[in-house]
């Protein structure tokens, strides 16, 4: 598989010309080649958006409304002005922008359209479904907020599920790949009339952007999130494992029962200890741990464990892996073995000293064990 770059190479600048030609028979499609295949190759992929982004620029009509009804007609439906200006008709075409080749093309109005928020925030739901819009909508939401919330919200209710998305997905206030959102990231309740429509949406695809939206309120917010998914319905969200992921890994203690798990459970540790007592960097640990349920009935249990790994400062990183899922049976002894690398990776360096490690079950600690890195 080719890099994500090499979608938006020469084969997406020939599509991008050809489509807008087939719309529009005075379009400079050679001017438009040149310009966008000067020095793409050099670019790596956002770079590659905007480059062709003003290769449109400079050979669309310098009026924006104008630009944007020539941008609508390239995309699989072509549009009328009729339809950009609010009405639902459409002018068929043959064919049309998809993928990474229709980006570069909704991306202009996010680009180039902040000036008439009106006539682009009516665009983008027109646009989202052939590449999302996700990226375009976001500075609207920076210059234009109250009245991109207003047109999200209403896009919340929009009978296509990839407006629905682009309603919850657009707004969502740390967006890999997006510029953030601090508004949003500061005041969640802001977005609150557009996700509360959505937790139990018909479509997967939008009730994991909510998800994902949740997730990332969850990073400045906690309490406020956990307050609204239990409003939502709790335990019975399909996606509440999906959106609480975060805050599982961090050990917070409220998502236990929200997930259906006690975190006050009465579990005897047995055993736990780590084999080797020291290691070489490339080496690996043994990790042993052995519960007994102190109750008179089953349950079930998340068991994780978390390395409180030495920095080149001398002080504790916390990390938590992700054990087993499993259900431990009354006055029972359950046994777990994990080994776990200490191979360099690229997203991790190791140093050497004395480290801990921790079991937990259902985010709470039970025991911890130390361990040299050397």
């Amino acid at each position: 598989m080719g890099a994500f770059k090499d979608e938006l190479g020469a084969a997406a600048v020939e599509e991008i010309g050809t489509a807008f030609a087939r719309a529009d028979n005075g379009f400079p499609v050679v001017d438009f080649r040149r310009l966008a295949l000067d020095g793409i190759d050099e670019l790596e992929l956002k770079a590659r958006v905007m480059h062709i982004m003003a290769a449109l620029r400079e050979v669309l009509p310098a009026d924006y409304a104008d630009a944007l009804l020539k941008l609508m007609g390239a995309l699989p439906h072509g549009t009328t002005q009729a339809q950009v200006s609010g009405s639902p008709d459409y002018l068929p075409t043959p064919a049309g922008l998809r993928g990474f080749a229709a980006w570069a093309v909704i991306d202009f109005v996010g680009e180039y359209g902040l000036k008439e928020p009106e006539l682009s925030l009516r665009a983008l739901p027109e646009m989202t479904s052939y590449f999302s819009a996700e990226f375009a909508v976001r500075p609207f939401l920076i210059h234009h907020e109250k009245l991109a919330l207003r047109h999200m919200k209403k896009w919340a209710s929009h009978k296509n599920e990839h407006v629905r998305r682009l309603a919850s997905e657009g707004s969502r206030p740390i967006l890999p790949w997006g510029i953030r959102l601090p508004s949003l990231l500061a005041e969640p309740e802001k977005v609150l009339p557009i996700l509360q429509q959505l937790p139990n949406d018909p479509s997967n695809y939008v009730r994991r952007s909510v998800a994902n939206h949740m997730n990332d309120i969850s990073k400045n917010h906690p309490q406020w999130m956990i307050a609204q998914l239990k409003k939502w319905g709790g335990t019975e969200l399909p996606w509440i494992r999906h959106g609480l992921r975060t805050l599982v890994k961090s050990g917070h203690a409220e998502v236990w029962p929200l997930l259906g798990y006690a975190p006050d459970l009465k579990v005897k540790v047995v055993r736990f200890e780590v084999k080797p007592k020291q290691i070489r960097v490339g080496e690996e640990i043994t990790v042993i741990a052995e519960f007994e349920l102190q109750q008179s009935t089953e349950a079930p249990v998340v068991v994780d464990y978390g390395l409180h790994l030495v920095r080149a400062n001398g002080s504790r990183s916390l990390k938590v892996f992700k054990w087993k899922n499993t259900t431990l049976s009354p006055k029972v002894s359950t046994s777990f073995k994990k080994r776990h690398s200490f191979k360099p990776v690229t997203t991790r360096k190791y140093y050497p000293g004395t480290h801990q490690l921790d079991v937990q079950i259902n985010g709470r600690v039970l025991a911890r064990v130390e361990f040299d890195l050397v």
